[in-house]
């Protein structure tokens, strides 16, 4: 391989992958830990939040009841706009299916992504509460 060929030798990893299973493993602790920050923020009294797909609404990535409350979080590394747009989507349409019960929606991020700004405006504007992870149990709410 010479110095200026940049196709990979077999055995080199590919960084994407490297970008993938950091990624995956990010959003991991941020699911391990958000149940805490729910308890203690929100006086939800939840133990875990799995993954769940509702008919007719969409799929997010922690979903508990409790009582007459539904928790659904959306849980990313990086926090853009139209993730913020898709994620407002689905809980309005859950709200709608969910008559009589109270829908708390998180998105929770690590970085700030491309339309921020705007991205929190949007959460805010439906209710969705944005917090930001800095590692186990550590989770600043910035809605």
């Amino acid at each position: 391989m010479s110095i200026g060929d940049k196709s990979l030798r077999e055995d080199e990893v590919d960084l994407s992958e490297v970008s993938e299973l950091v990624d995956f493993l990010i959003m991991q602790d941020i699911k391990r830990y958000l149940p805490a920050w729910v308890r203690e923020a929100l006086g939800v009294n939840v133990d875990k939040l799995g993954r769940r797909v509702v008919e007719g609404v969409g799929e997010f990535d922690g979903y508990a009841e409790f009582g007459d409350k539904v928790i659904v979080a959306k849980i990313m590394v990086t926090l853009r706009l139209r993730d913020v747009r898709d994620f407002v989507e689905k809980v309005n349409r859950l709200r709608q299916s969910m008559a009589g019960k109270e829908v708390i929606a998180i998105i929770a991020h690590v970085f700030k992504g491309r339309g921020f700004n705007k991205a929190v405006e949007l959460a805010k504007a439906n209710g969705i509460k944005i917090i930001k992870h800095y590692g186990e149990e550590d989770f600043e709410e910035i809605t």
